[in-house]
């Protein structure tokens, strides 16, 4: 009787142990890439992308807004497309850093199932707008891709916020100590 529960008490710890939770790279070695804002509010989409080139431009970035290729209402298979792809390249640029709003007032764990291509990820759906009223923190997604496919992802959680202007200024805030981790190298 005691092998057989000593066997199975084996078998459970091996199990469990045995199964790997899937490691998502953090994004690193960012220099020149295409910013995409995936918020479905058009002036959320620009007001993002707007701010945040203006400030990883200050920090040594070369960006490329979506907005300068894809303009608000058009299809996201724009920004996927071969055609765009090698624009891009001529310009030295084959990365796409895609950001989103995760969620409000809460803790987040990072997502378990990222899209594997750039298309998939321009394709999914987004729920959430830049801010709400009565929110006091909001979390960031961003992804990033390179050559189309999947590459790195991170969250930022914004707190403190009261105005959809604070959300900016405190999303500065944070950038600018995670844009030194972003632009190391592996």
């Amino acid at each position: 009787m005691k092998t057989i529960i000593l066997s199975f008490l084996l078998l459970a710890t091996s199990l469990s142990f045995g199964q790997k939770k899937a490691v998502i790279p953090p994004i690193r070695n960012l220099r020149n890439f295409m910013l995409v804002g995936k918020i479905d509010k058009p002036d959320d989409r620009y007001a993002i992308e707007v701010n945040l080139t203006r400030y990883l431009t200050q920090f040594g970035f070369k960006i490329l807004p979506s907005l300068n290729y894809s303009k608000v209402g058009n299809s996201s298979e724009i920004l996927a497309s071969d055609s765009l792809a090698e624009i891009l390249k001529a310009k030295g640029v084959n990365k796409q850093l895609l950001v989103s709003v995760r969620g409000y007032d809460k803790k987040f764990q990072p997502a378990s199932k990222l899209p594997e291509t750039l298309k998939e990820a321009l394709d999914q759906g987004h729920l959430f707008p830049l801010w709400q009223d009565q929110v006091t923190s909001v979390t960031f997604e961003f992804s990033l891709y390179v050559d189309g496919k999947f590459a790195g992802y991170e969250m930022v959680r914004v707190s403190g916020i009261s105005t959809r202007q604070s959300v900016f200024t405190k999303l500065e805030a944070k950038l600018e100590g995670i844009s030194r981790k972003w632009a190391m190298t592996k």
